[in-house]
């Protein structure tokens, strides 16, 4: 008679949602010097956008940094020298220098709402959220029906957690600016951040219908109908940011992770595939295209997959972890006991990897490897499933009283698991206990009427006592060997 084995599998997801701080900055007018010629030219525009770096590239931000500092020696209470000092510090990356020319702006002309508002935009760029949201703040005092104002201290606020707060200033966004998609999507990020998943959903889909081609925004709502268990909408949505978007990894990675959990895993092979396509040293992507090599049975893939994981984050116990459940289903047990120690090394409490032990030490015969493993994963780990694990090595190594005495430990912590009953009873029926055995197996149907394993014990039990009441157990006995 055989016991019955349970089997976890250890599969991790990982989401990546999100967008990086997009703020938008303001330049204003510019207030000409008598500086070089060729400097006059550059700053004829009427902002200071650099969209193609002509100004970074020609190194002119130094000419003209060092043409606004000589005026400043000249009259350093001219406020706009101050804030145009601050955009070229702010465009060349140099955000310290620009927080400190927008306050000089400030200290001159108090009311300042560009200078209030690229100290923001300086602030957020240096990932002084705390600080930025106070100038965003001061920036809507001077203008409240700036809707860029708005819509930056709503980014500031989702970068601080303050989802709420966010919410309501997309908003104000939105109504002074309705078409505005970043304001949208932004709103959806907020809502997304509080768990609003319903109506994070609906704002993406007001982003996208402003800008269909928005890809960034069918990517967000593809993770918000993933957190809503929607995998058709997800799949559709990532396939969507991917149109626009040919070599979008994170939409890649998500629509694999929705082709999985909708068991389709051909197609989220192919999905993880294009990942490391883009980004070759993306550890996730290699790590889930192997569970999802695993999971068609393509062992030799999985272990080649976990590999690649493995040599671009080596000190990732759960990728040793799987690299070892690889190997064991292939046989390769000698390895497989080699990954799994590496991950306990880097892991020492990881249960799942102390059980795992036990097909490998089992596939290569050292049973007292497999019980070592598990003793120490029930000092850790005091749940029926460890101790269940332990009891089918015992039981493998013929330790028939340390197994029934473990079973009777899981069924003390979870009393209505019919298998737990099922294994005791099989142990006791080995052990020539059989009336404790049969009380077992009468359990089992208790909690599962159904089970056909279990009535079809009993009943040969009582057919057996029918033909021969004094050797009933000398037959069971013999028959269950």
């Amino acid at each position: 008679m055989t016991g019955r084995m349970k089997q976890e599998k250890s599969i991790r997801s990982r989401l990546n949602k999100g967008n990086k701080m997009i703020i938008r900055t303001r330049t204003g007018s510019f207030i000409l010097l008598i500086i070089p010629l060729i400097l006059l030219i550059f700053l004829s525009s009427a902002s200071l956008a650099d969209d193609d770096g002509i100004f970074q590239k020609s190194g002119i931000y130094k000419e003209m940094i060092e043409a606004y500092k000589q005026a400043i020696g000249i009259n350093p209470d001219d406020a706009g020298v101050h804030y145009n000092l601050g955009v070229a510090h702010g465009d060349s990356g140099m955000y310290k220098d620009a927080i400190e020319s927008y306050k000089q702006a400030i200290r001159v002309n108090p009311d300042y709402a560009n200078a209030h508002y690229n100290l923001g935009v300086a602030y957020g760029n240096s990932s002084m959220y705390k600080e930025s949201i106070e100038s965003f703040i001061q920036a809507k005092r001077i203008d409240p029906d700036d809707a860029d104002t708005h819509y930056n201290l709503g980014l500031a606020y989702v970068k601080s957690g303050m989802y709420k707060d966010a919410i309501e200033s997309y908003k104000q966004s939105i109504r002074i600016n309705p078409d505005d998609a970043d304001a949208y999507r932004g709103l959806g990020d907020a809502f997304f951040g509080s768990s609003m998943h319903k109506e994070a959903i609906e704002s993406y889909k007001q982003a996208i219908r402003i800008n269909p081609d928005y890809a960034n925004a069918h990517y967000n709502i593809g993770v918000a109908y993933g957190k809503s268990g929607m995998y058709k909408e997800e799949i559709e949505s990532n396939r969507q940011a991917i149109r626009v978007n040919p070599d979008y990894a994170k939409a890649h990675y998500n629509l694999g992770v929705a082709h999985g959990n909708l068991g389709m895993y051909k197609e989220a092979a192919e999905s993880y595939r294009q990942v490391t396509r883009i980004n070759p040293d993306d550890a996730d992507a290699h790590y889930n295209l192997g569970l999802t090599y695993g999971s068609l049975g393509m062992y030799k893939e999985a272990i080649e997959s976990y590999r690649q994981a493995i040599e671009i984050d080596p000190d990732d116990a759960d990728m040793h972890y799987n690299l070892g459940l690889a190997y064991g289903s292939l046989g390769m047990y000698k390895k497989a006991i080699e990954s799994c120690k590496q991950a306990k090394r880097i892991n020492p409490d990881g249960t799942d990897t102390n059980r795992q032990l036990d097909d490998a030490f089992n596939g290569a015969d050292t049973h007292k490897g497999a019980i070592e493993s598990y003793v120490k994963a029930v000092r850790n780990d005091h749940d029926a499933v460890t101790h269940y694990d332990l009891g089918a090595a015992y039981g493998k190594s013929g330790m028939n009283t340390e197994e029934i005495e473990i079973y009777r430990q899981a069924i003390r912590i979870n009393p209505d698991d019919a298998d737990m009953y099922y294994n005791l009873g099989v142990a006791l029926v080995s052990a020539g206990m059989h009336k404790e055995a049969i009380e077992s197996f009468q359990q089992v149907i208790r909690i599962n009427p159904d089970d056909a394993g279990a009535h079809s014990v009993l009943e040969q039990y009582e057919m057996l006592k029918k033909l021969d009441p004094e050797l009933t157990h000398e037959l069971f006995n013999s028959i269950n060997e």
